[in-house]
């Protein structure tokens, strides 16, 4: 297996090195899938000198800029992203793909085990199940969620990545590439640590993501919440539509420095 993964971010790039840390020698080529400005018009000027200096360090093989269209829905934009990814790893001799964000981590032991798995059994695509952590890697949302990541996929001549295409679990609508043989890793075997509200600004999340489709008032609500959490109290976050909830949090090992 020859193994690129790209990465499609605007923000939360302080999570970025520490996410391929944990992977870049499990890896032949890394790409990074940028935008300055966001789906909704905001700008991140600092972004682009934090990648450079990734890929002087050797962390990064190849980035590309990309400028989002404002009258496409932000999933659409997602799609385009990820498809450049595919084809960066495609061009550079890659056999197999992995779309990641930069709050993704992975545990090194069980990323190889997942690429081993996928290369011995020759599967067209895998998915895992992820837990999401809140404020730090000390502290997680409980239950763990029932969805799942989409992980590696096999090159092919003509694939790429389609909204809302057939896959046999639950995964990002935007991360999905048809496939006749997936592997479903079991928790036990691999778990995507999700950092998703683990930022050193929380209102940048909000405000570039589809959250922005909630009501301000409650986007208020859940930065203030997050500045003053402490432990022992829920967590308040987006569930859809135009509702919050509050959610547990539990104490856990920490895995990572974040």
């Amino acid at each position: 297996m020859i193994l690129g993964i790209s990465y499609n971010i605007f923000d939360s790039e302080d999570l970025l090195e520490e996410s391929i840390n944990l992977i870049r020698d499990k890896v032949d080529f890394i790409s990074v899938v940028y935008q300055v400005v966001s789906n909704y018009g905001f700008s991140n000027p600092e972004l682009e000198d934090l990648l450079i200096n990734l890929r002087d360090k050797g962390l990064i093989d190849c980035l590309v800029q990309y400028t989002p269209d404002l009258n496409m829905k932000a999933i659409e934009n997602a799609v385009r992203k990820r498809n450049i990814g595919l084809q960066m790893s495609r061009q550079n001799s890659c056999t197999h793909h992995m779309s990641m964000d930069a709050d993704e981590y992975y545990v090194p032991k069980e990323f190889e085990y997942m690429i081993k798995e996928i290369e011995k059994n020759q599967y067209d695509g895998a998915a895992c199940q992820l837990t999401t952590y809140y404020k730090n890697t000390s502290f997680r949302i409980e239950p763990k969620e029932t969805y799942y990541v989409s992980t590696i996929f096999k090159i092919k001549a003509n694939n790429k990545f389609i909204i809302n295409d057939i896959f046999p679990v639950l995964v990002d609508p935007s991360r999905i590439i048809k496939s006749k043989s997936v592997r479903i890793f079991s928790r036990n075997e691999i778990e995507m640590h999700h950092l998703s509200w683990v930022r050193k600004d929380i209102s940048v999340k909000l405000l570039n993501s589809d959250s922005r489709l909630y009501n301000f008032e409650y986007i208020d609500n859940i930065i203030n919440h997050f500045e003053n959490w402490k432990f022992g109290e829920k967590a308040l976050v987006p569930q859809g539509g135009q509702k919050v909830n509050f959610v547990n949090v539990i104490e856990t090992k920490n895995l990572f420095k974040n």
